[in-house]
């Protein structure tokens, strides 16, 4: 009886392979039969690589960029001006209620007009401290008003300028606003920035 069990897996295993290979026989069949029907230039790749004609390369026969190089202009904050620190958002008091009116100079510093803090003192008095460390590049100056209103269900910052491009920016130039406050941790939905 012990020997009939491995003469059993062997039959076993010998059939399976012999199903194996009439399958993939019977597939490379049925995908010969199927492209006796084509052409034969559908069918053959050619053998030499050399007959394909390689693309033109640009600048060498080929589109020639001319003029200055485009330069982008951002009008954002610094992170990178010294002393610059971000508001963590994470880390604010969820009744948090704060209205400060900035104005921004022609050399990007960022200046605190007047504030009104409800509900948490001590987060207000921490966003007004951070907000005096940022610093704008140097492209347009104005009005910049930031709205934070926690404990709403919609945007939780709503940011109003009133901003123009300074005089000797040679109107030739586009500036496009880039990021205009530096908070981590704050999620797109709950940011809005309009327009005075």
């Amino acid at each position: 009886m012990k020997q009939k069990k491995p003469i059993i897996r062997r039959r076993w295993i010998l059939f399976g392979l012999a199903v194996y290979t009439l399958l993939r026989e019977g597939f490379f069949a049925y995908q010969h039969y199927r492209m006796s029907d084509l052409p034969k230039d559908s069918i053959l790749i050619p053998p030499m690589i050399s007959e394909i004609e390689p693309p033109m390369r640009p600048g060498l026969n080929g589109i020639w960029i001319m003029g200055a190089p485009v330069k982008t202009l951002y009008f954002e904050v610094n992170p990178y001006h010294a002393g610059s620190r971000s508001l963590q958002w994470n880390e604010l008091p969820p009744n948090t209620r704060v209205k400060i009116n900035c104005y921004v100079d022609p050399s990007g510093n960022l200046l605190i007009d007047s504030y009104e803090i409800e509900g948490h003192p001590a987060a207000g008095n921490h966003i007004i401290e951070t907000l005096r460390t940022w610093k704008y590049r140097n492209l347009k100056t104005g009005e910049i008003n930031f709205d934070f209103k926690l404990p709403s269900r919609r945007e939780k910052l709503t940011i109003y300028t009133k901003l123009r491009r300074k005089a000797s920016i040679p109107d030739s130039l586009e500036i496009f606003d880039g990021r205009l406050y530096n908070i981590d941790g704050i999620e797109d939905n709950e940011l809005k920035i309009e327009k005075m």
